[in-house]
C-alpha cells in the first residue's frame, strides 16, 4: 500500500498544465477520471494526447519545458522530470508534429522519441514531424539537437537553422542549413499572436531551394 501511494504521489508531482486547448482534442488517462479535461488542467505520466484537425494544445511541463501540440497530431507523455531531480524527461511523438522549447536554465535532459527516432537536448528549440510512411524530419530553431534511430547509434548534431531527414526513420540526412526554419510558427504564447503554423517541413525540405522564405 505504502509503495502505491509513492507510486501515485511521484505521477501527482510530475505532471504537465494544459495552458492551450483548442479543440478537437481527445485525451487518453492512464487512470480513469470523469474530469473534464480543460485549460489548466494537470496531465499526469503516461497521458495520449490527440489533436484533431484544426485543434490545439500547449503544455507546461513540470521541468519547465514547453510543448506544442499541432493539429492531426498524437502525443504521449511518458516521464516528466521534476525540478530538483536530474531525471530526463520523455516524450512518445506517435504521429504528426510538435514544437518543442526546452529551457537550458530551467529544464533537464529531454527526448522525444517517435517509433524509429531519438532526439536528446538540454537548451533548445525544435520541430519533429512524422510523416504516415515512418519519414521524420526535424529542424532546430535554437541550441542544439543529438539524433539517434534504431539503425544509426552514432549521435547526429543538429545546430540552430539546420535541420535533417530520416526517410522511413532510418538513415539521417546530412544536417544543413534551411532558412525556412526561421518561417515555422515557434511562437507558444497566444496573448503575442497567432500559434497556428501555416509551413509544412515536409513539402520545404522536398524542395529548400525553392521555398520562398520572404
Amino acid at each position: 500500500m505504502f509503495l502505491l501511494l509513492l507510486a501515485f504521489l511521484t505521477n501527482a508531482w510530475s505532471q504537465s498544465a494544459v495552458i492551450v486547448l483548442r479543440e478537437p482534442v481527445s485525451f487518453e488517462l492512464p487512470t480513469m477520471t470523469k474530469n473534464k479535461i480543460v485549460r489548466s488542467s494537470k496531465l499526469p505520466i503516461g497521458t495520449k494526447i490527440s489533436v484533431g484537425d484544426k485543434g490545439l494544445v500547449v503544455l507546461k511541463n513540470e521541468d519547465g519545458s514547453i510543448v506544442k501540440i499541432t493539429p492531426n497530431s498524437t502525443l504521449e507523455i511518458v516521464k516528466i522530470a521534476k525540478m530538483e531531480s536530474q531525471e530526463e524527461t520523455l516524450f512518445n511523438l506517435i504521429r504528426g508534429s510538435a514544437f518543442f522549447r526546452v529551457d537550458k536554465d530551467k529544464a533537464r535532459n529531454v527526448k522525444v522519441k517517435s517509433k524509429t527516432v531519438a532526439f536528446a537536448v538540454r537548451g533548445t528549440e525544435f520541430f519533429v514531424s512524422q510523416a504516415k510512411s515512418d519519414d521524420v524530419w526535424m529542424c532546430v530553431n535554437e541550441g542544439v539537437v543529438a539524433v539517434t534511430t534504431n539503425t544509426v547509434k552514432k549521435a547526429v548534431l543538429v545546430k540552430a537553422g539546420e535541420g535533417v531527414h530520416m526517410p522511413a526513420g532510418k538513415d539521417i540526412s546530412p544536417p544543413k542549413f534551411l532558412p525556412w526554419t526561421s518561417k515555422l510558427n515557434w511562437e507558444m504564447d497566444p496573448s503575442n499572436g497567432s500559434l497556428d503554423n501555416t509551413v509544412s517541413i515536409e513539402e520545404a525540405y522536398a524542395s529548400p531551394l525553392n521555398f520562398d522564405i520572404d
